[in-house]
């Protein structure tokens, strides 16, 4: 009869025969085990475990176990018998979906030497409950894991058990350290790699503003370097590139961005990523040059975003509020939402006549998007009560938006040290990548 082996556990299960040393084990099968057995079982037993493996044949793996079995109540200190009726009944055990009570009793009678050299029983327990998709898993489930954690604190398939559970159920931070054990223990596995920096950036949303955690950000930027390090997978370097831009770690994200791109080739995302690193880094004519080329190939959006941003850094208002208002008319002639307050800004800065009108409230969709719009409309014309819209934030990211959109308010009634004050607060709230964070020190430096 012919059926599925579970060759991963069977092959998982392969014995280390030398250095193992010597021990008797004395077991207490059951009737099927006969004395004045003939020597040559022992290797009929081998070639029929050898058989079934190569066959996929339960039934000769049976015999195999049985015949094993005579062969070492025979010969109960003969260690390659031990180890290889050890290999049999573990593949059979796998098959059956139960322990064989056979096989506990040979790992438990064996000395350490040997035991080592060993895949537990237990093991075939946590294969088993790995088979169950996490949300059916159970507070018991994570009890067990636990327990055998406890007995066993280098089971890998035990740690690999445990964070399943526990991500699946949103305990995002013992998830992440049951994956780092994880990785401790096989380090060469390159796909761990990723998943934690990508648990690390779930971690990082949580809160809302991802920005607030840089830490973390670094921390998953350094598991993606890792990752493409020990692999030939360059994705892994542009998900780094882009957290190093995040957590504000520019040479890092500038080198490895363009790591990617002398890779790869360049395309519209890994050209934006040199772009931003190189803005940051004041690289300002490779930014030029960079946005030229996305312009010349339909990335119109962007490539007037980077050079309105170049325009301003160098002191060209004009240049910067006329790439500015072709950036945001771009996608479809539609306004991009609080960008406009921005275009307005840089309309004014840069000697244009008249300004932009008021954001119609369809264009904005988030709560604290509609409260900040509310506020900028009524500080046009009345006072500005910056403390009450700093105490509605509940972030990094809220707080980036409302300094810099205070510098804007105060900048229209001429109050230059007030505008001032907050795009530096703007910077000091470190959300980077947002817009915002972006312009509030070359607006500062303009003023």
């Amino acid at each position: 009869m012919k059926t599925s082996l579970y060759l991963a556990p069977l092959c998982a299960a392969v014995i280390a025969l030398s250095g193992c040393g010597t021990q008797t084990i004395k077991p207490q099968y059951n009737s099927l085990v006969e004395r004045s057995i003939p020597k040559p079982l022992t290797v009929q037993g081998e070639t029929l475990l050898k058989q079934a493996m190569e066959q996929e044949d339960v039934d000769t793996l049976r015999e195999a176990a049985r015949l094993l079995q005579q062969a070492h109540y025979n010969q109960p200190d003969d260690v390659n018998i031990q180890l290889t009726l050890y290999q049999a009944l573990y593949g059979l055990s796998a098959i059956d979906g139960v322990i064989a009570p056979e096989l506990r009793q040979l790992y438990d009678a064996a000395d350490p030497g040997i035991r080592s050299s060993l895949v537990p029983p237990s093991s075939l327990e946590v294969a088993k409950r790995l088979q169950v998709h996490p949300s059916r898993m159970t507070d018991e489930d994570r009890r067990w894991f636990l327990q055998l954690l406890k007995e066993s604190p280098s089971n890998y398939q035990g740690w690999a058990g445990l964070a399943s559970y526990e991500l699946y159920h949103g305990h995002l931070w013992t998830g992440l350290v049951a994956s780092q054990r994880m990785l401790q223990l096989q380090p060469d596995t390159v796909p761990l790699y990723a998943n934690i920096a990508r648990q690390m950036e779930s971690l990082a949303d949580e809160g809302g503003c991802r920005y607030d955690r840089a830490p973390l950000l670094r921390s998953a930027a350094n598991y993606y370097s890792q990752a493409a390090a020990k692999s030939d997978n360059t994705e892994y370097y542009e998900l780094a590139a882009e957290l190093y831009l995040s957590s504000g770690q520019y040479p890092l994200a500038y080198i490895t961005a363009q790591k990617v791109m002398k890779a790869e080739g360049p395309d519209s995302w890994r050209r934006e990523l040199v772009i931003d690193a190189a803005t940051n880094l004041r690289k300002l004519e490779e930014v030029r040059r960079l946005s030229q080329e996305q312009i010349s190939e339909d990335d119109e959006t962007a490539g007037h975003f980077n050079l309105a941003l170049v325009a301003m850094m160098e002191g060209d208002k004009a240049s910067a509020a006329e790439h500015f208002s072709r950036y945001v008319t771009e996608e479809n002639g539609k306004p991009f939402t609080l960008a406009e307050y921005l275009r307005d800004w840089l309309y004014r800065l840069g000697g244009f006549n008249g300004s932009v009108a008021a954001l119609e409230d369809s264009s904005v969709t988030e709560e604290w998007h509609k409260e900040l719009v509310a506020v900028i409309e009524q500080g046009k014309s009345g006072a500005i009560d910056s403390d009450a819209l700093l105490k509605q934030t509940i972030n990094g990211c809220q707080r980036s938006e409302a300094h810099f959109y205070l510098a804007y308010l105060f900048w229209l009634q001429g109050d230059i040290a007030q505008a001032k004050s907050h795009l530096k607060a703007t910077s000091e709230q470190k959300a980077y990548q947002y817009i915002e964070h972006e312009w509030a020190d070359a607006l500062y430096q303009q003023l």
